[in-house]
């Protein structure tokens, strides 16, 4: 098996809804296609951002003291670039039945996501980092799929989300008192950091940094000590966190109703993290310890973010791995399928986009227009 990034999904821009014809629906699909092809060969692998929703749910404070209070957790910014694991001939294969209102329509993977993709071996695909995708049941305390305006209870996969979610906040308090207490300790640079680009938010507001920051270096030593065992520090162990809540995702469909529809995709997901073989820079603004190649690649950045023409809050959440130990990931991408009409649009061959790849027409594995 190999892990496979199909693309373009039918209507997944804005500009797509002025589409009026079969044809020109046809000719804006390979269009997209082919920038995407020839975008993966020049600059890399892309992460773009998805919502992670979490339920809300009522809470007190810490000892039981006060009423219930209702609280609206929001949602978790997934930056992620996803793949499935599939045999080439299964790329065109029915696998499920999306149901209307009318009628049911067997559809296959390059149905759901397009008639272009690129694939890699598992050797390489791990080397790159992807990892397989946590599926959670989006179900009720009873067993039955639960939407927005649900009032039941939630199931326990939902209580474990919003569970990761109570840690991630935790771990974001005792970042906040290692940060305090650093200050005191000249064996870490944690102080010369600016916590409100870690964690994206106004580290002012949080109760933790008033606390921390109005307390002695003895009253700090109380608070930390409990937590000086053999570990990795709390700014790891949030990023690990976070990496964690990045992998979920719904095992249903919950707008189509389609049961186990994700689930039956067989995701994996590349998540933008740290490590000195890849090479990554962002498309936002960030700060030099944590986007360390972004300077060296302003030119890239203008002309992704030309081309992708989003916020700059979405532009802050997407990542772009550009190789792995030096090699580009064009020289790593194994397999390559496209329409054979797309190949006058790219303007070159395959080979010269992916010098590595294996080329197989759309249409040997099951495309029809």
């Amino acid at each position: 098996m190999k892990f496979f990034h199909s693309f373009p999904r039918k209507f997944a821009t804005r500009a797509d809804k002025f589409v009026k014809s079969k044809a020109s629906e046809n000719l804006t699909i390979l269009s997209r296609g082919v920038d995407t092809l020839v975008s993966i060969s020049e600059y890399g692998l892309l992460c773009t951002p998805e919502w992670l929703p979490f339920s809300s749910r009522s809470t007190r404070t810490l000892g039981g003291g006060g009423a219930l209070v209702p609280s609206d957790l929001g949602r978790f910014s997934q930056s992620r670039f996803c793949v499935t694991v599939l045999e080439p001939n299964e790329l065109y294969k029915n696998y499920s039945q999306k149901t209307t209102a009318e009628t049911e329509v067997a559809v296959s993977h390059a149905d759901v996501f397009g008639p272009f993709t690129i694939g890699f071996s598992d050797e390489v695909g791990r080397r790159i980092g992807l990892m397989p995708t946590i599926y959670y049941s989006p179900t009720d305390s009873q067993g039955f799929l639960s939407t927005d305006d649900s009032t039941a209870e939630i199931g326990v996969s939902l209580q474990l989300i919003q569970s990761l979610y109570d840690l991630r906040n935790v771990m974001t308090s005792l970042l906040v008192l290692e940060h305090a207490y650093s200050k005191y300790d000249d064996t870490t640079d944690l102080a010369s950091l600016d916590l409100s680009e870690i964690l994206g938010k106004k580290v002012s507001e949080l109760p933790a940094f008033k606390l921390a920051n109005s307390l002695s270096k003895f009253k700090l030593d109380l608070l930390t000590e409990p937590f000086n065992f053999h570990r990795l520090p709390a700014i790891y162990l949030l990023d690990h966190l976070e990496i964690v809540l990045t992998l979920f995702q719904s095992s249903d469909d919950l707008q189509t109703g389609v049961a186990l529809d994700y689930f039956q995709q067989r995701e994996w997901r590349l998540v933008q993290h740290f490590h000195p073989s890849l090479f990554w820079y962002s498309l936002g603004d960030h700060a030099d310890y944590k986007d360390e190649n972004r300077r060296s690649r302003l030119l890239q950045r203008r002309e992704i973010q030309a081309k992708i023409g989003r916020s700059q809050g979405y532009l802050n959440a997407c990542w772009v791995l550009e190789s792995i130990d030096g090699v580009p990931i064009r020289d790593l991408v194994s397999f390559v399928s496209a329409p054979n009409e797309s190949l006058d649009l790219i303007g070159q061959d395959i080979s010269d986009l992916f010098p590595s790849a294996t080329f197989v027409p759309a249409e040997d594995l099951g495309f029809d227009g």
